[in-house]
Formats: C-alpha cells, sequence, structure tokens
C-alpha cells in the first residue's frame, strides 16, 4: 500500500484547520491498528456546513513505514507538521501533539463554525524523520503533501 501513508496525511489533516495545540482531545483506545499500516478513527466525518457549528475528534495512528530511496532503506519514525494553509475561515483546529511518532494513537479536533461555502484545497506542509539503516535519524526536507486534499462546506 503505497498510498497508505499519504491516504492518513490528507485524512488527518484534510479536516483540521490552522495549527493550535491545546490538548483538549483524548485518543479513541478502541481505534487500533493490528496490521501496523496505519489506521483513522472514524472512517467518516458529518458534513461541513456553512453557518453551522462543527466538533469533530479523530484519532490517527501512522505507520512505521519503510521507503527505498536510490538504494538505501528508511524506516519513517515520525512527522511534524509546519503549517496548514487554504482551511476554511471560521475553522479552529487542536491536537494532544504537534509532532506524531510512528505506530502510537494521537487524536485531533476540528471545530467552530464555518463562515464560508466553497471547496478548500489544503496545502499541508510536513516535515518527516527518518532513520537509514544503520544510521542515525535524518530530518528529510520539509515537503508539501500535494494529495488533493479538499475540505467542502455546503
Amino acid at each position: 500500500m503505497d498510498r497508505t501513508l499519504p491516504l492518513i496525511f490528507s485524512v488527518v489533516f484534510a479536516l483540521f484547520s490552522t495549527l493550535h495545540l491545546s490538548g483538549q482531545c483524548t485518543p479513541d483506545p478502541t481505534c487500533v491498528d493490528p496490521e501496523g499500516d496505519g489506521q483513522y478513527c472514524p472512517e467518516v466525518f458529518p458534513p461541513v456546513v456553512r453557518g453551522v457549528a462543527y466538533d469533530q475528534t479523530m484519532t490517527f495512528i501512522l505507520p512505521a513505514r519503510e521507503y527505498d530511496v536510490g538504494g538505501t532503506i528508511y524506516t519513517l519514525d515520525s512527522v511534524a507538521v509546519d503549517s496548514v494553509r487554504n482551511i476554511p475561515p471560521g475553522m479552529v483546529y487542536s491536537s494532544n501533539s504537534m509532532g506524531y511518532a510512528t505506530g502510537k494513537a494521537y487524536c485531533a479536533q476540528l471545530s467552530g463554525t464555518p463562515t464560508q461555502s466553497g471547496d478548500f484545497p489544503v496545502n499541508i506542509y510536513l516535515r518527516a524523520f527518518a532513520t537509514p539503516e544503520g544510521g542515525s535519524q535524518l530530518e528529510l526536507p520539509q515537503y508539501l503533501d500535494d494529495t488533493s486534499v479538499v475540505i467542502t462546506v455546503n
């Protein structure tokens, strides 16, 4: 599943607006990742409607995946979010962390009252931390998760 990690990033961050660490949510203990390929709960989210209060908490677990880059095997250790841009106005994001280690449950919450209808293509700027086979952890350059995430406010 080469698209598992981008899918999880997309789902996790497409639902949330600007970064605001407050730790008000708690991961759902029933959300587990038995296959180790990443998980998010719930899998279906209520629609976002302009002028209607919205409050949704999500639990997610990032997979510890291995990637072959130029013949070197890297294991993903964690991901940090630098910024999330083009979120619907009126929405607020909170999370129990600003960095996410693989294999551990985290939560994030999107709440607020959207003030504008439309499609909002979300730009998620991430930094990944990985360990090459037999080496020390490296911080990889910032990259844009361009998986075509769009939040639609009806």
